[in-house]
């Protein structure tokens, strides 16, 4: 990717309204109302599609068959629910087992070295205690085992259903335990506005990719579709909320530099994305004596005084849409670090009332605000973390 290109990240475009026949032939039957152009990120998050990511199986859980005389009280239960505090039923709890000393081997600068230590590793596996304690396992007193997978940052632990009987699941995690795995995962999306952005090839992109984005109506209300050049829908947007999302990440690339430079490591392959996350509000609050730089520097600069500083804290901490981009540089080292990029976004329309008493202030606000369907947003604050993986 060359020097102009890097500088050309964006999402979505602005919208330009549709003629009254650009979805003629195409199935839709209805009539477009707005269009824009979106970029192959855009396309990746809006996407229902599955994706494939590569987790490592830190554990396991152990799901026990539950006594046999629990399904007689169950029915004692039902038929008589007076007699019901006197038929408790048993509860065998699942047992879950994390691995520590198991880690991965380090790599190597040198090839024949790094393929020796793989084959020592590999030939010493079968007598680490937790292979071992995994082959000690009673299949006739299970009733599942599933396995426990972390993400490449470990940011995120979750259950894996294996497939199979209760053998071949076990002798799965005796061959994969601690070894890194591809999982499929039903889409980008993964809930409440996270974003497993993994799946997305940053090496590959190009800005001059792009496809349609078309607003339609259909049974009175408002829909999305994604269309290919030649016009085709490639899929259905099923959630308005990933519009304003894609709408408020394309801002906050174009005025926060720490968040453009990340995407830009991850495109030049000296990063490794993990996740996006869309929330509202920052977890802490700004007061009058921490205050994003971007004010510190207008009251200093106005020399405000304290009524009108709390006024306008009180705002700020308000109508915020807040943009959180983790990634993992490359490192040459066996300690790796995830970095976070954070942009505070924050709605101009808060700041309505010191419009008309400081029309020199708000002017300021505005001259950095960046407009579009989701609404007008300037970057309030920037912050950056590093965390060890």
């Amino acid at each position: 990717m060359n020097a102009r290109s890097k500088k050309n990240i964006w999402v979505i475009s602005s919208g330009d309204k549709a003629n009254n026949d650009f979805l003629k032939g195409n199935g839709l039957e209805s009539d477009a109302i707005k269009i824009y152009r979106i970029s192959e990120i855009g396309k990746y998050l809006l996407s229902p599609s599955t994706i494939e990511v590569e987790e490592r199986i830190i554990g396991y859980t152990l799901h026990f068959k539950q006594p046999k005389s629990n399904l007689f009280k169950q029915k004692i239960k039902k038929r008589a629910p007076f007699l019901h505090r006197f038929f408790k039923e048993k509860s065998i709890p699942s047992r879950e087992r994390l691995i520590s000393p198991l880690d991965p081997l380090p790599l190597f600068d040198d090839p024949g070295f790094q393929s020796y230590m793989n084959s020592l590793y590999d030939l010493t596996r079968p007598f680490h205690p937790m292979i071992k304690e995994i082959e000690r396992i009673d299949a006739g007193i299970l009733s599942d085992i599933t396995g426990i997978c972390e993400d490449s940052g470990g940011s995120a632990r979750y259950t894996l259903t294996l497939r199979g009987t209760i053998p071949e699941k076990i002798d799965y995690l005796k061959n994969f335990l601690g070894k890194k795995i591809r999982v499929t995962l039903k889409s980008a999306y993964l809930a409440d506005g996270l974003f497993e952005m993994r799946g997305f090839d940053f090496v590959t992109y190009s800005p001059d990719k792009w496809f349609y984005l078309v607003k339609y109506a259909s049974n009175q209300t408002f829909k999305y579709a994604v269309l290919d050049q030649a016009r085709k829908v490639l899929f259905h947007v099923e959630d308005r909320l990933f519009i304003r999302f894609i709408h408020i990440l394309d801002q906050s690339l174009h005025s926060n530099e720490n968040l453009k430079e990340a995407f830009s490591l991850c495109m030049e392959g000296g990063a490794r994305p993990t996740k996006l996350f869309f929330t509202k509000k920052l977890d802490i609050s700004y007061s009058t004596t921490y205050l994003p730089p971007l004010y510190r520097r207008i009251f200093d600069e106005r020399r405000m005084e304290d009524p009108v500083r709390e006024m306008i804290t009180e705002i700020i901490n308000n109508h915020q849409r807040i943009v959180t981009f983790g990634y993992i540089p490359q490192s040459h080292t066996d300690t790796e670090k995830t970095v976070t990029t954070i942009s505070v976004m924050h709605d101009i329309r808060a700041l309505e009332p010191v419009k008309i008493h400081l029309p020199d202030f708000y002017s300021k606000i505005t001259e950095i605000t960046m407009n579009s369907d989701a609404g007008s947003y300037y970057l309030l604050d920037s912050m950056k973390g590093f965390k060890d993986v």
